[in-house]
């Protein structure tokens, strides 16, 4: 589950387990857009918890497009950058 975005990484809650330095590739719609972002992104910090892990993930070469479908939709929300 994503706890935060932003233009340059996310918070992220999960139950598969991470390990700092970490790159992952990942694909997601969000919410009330359907607007698709690709994104790699290497993991910065992780904190476990029982089964569950918080990551914070740092986007890696992401596009002006993929940052600013990312921007609009935290405009969405009412959260400036």
């Amino acid at each position: 589950m994503v706890k935060n975005i932003t233009p340059d990484g996310m918070l992220l809650e999960t139950n598969v387990k991470l390990v700092q330095n970490d790159l992952l590739q990942l694909s997601f719609t969000l919410p009330n857009t359907h607007k698709s972002v690709n994104a790699e992104s290497k993991v910065r910090w992780v904190e476990t918890k029982k089964a569950w892990s918080i990551a914070g993930l740092e986007f890696i070469d992401q596009s002006a497009e993929q940052r600013d479908v990312i921007m609009e939709y935290r405009l969405t929300l009412g959260i400036s950058i």
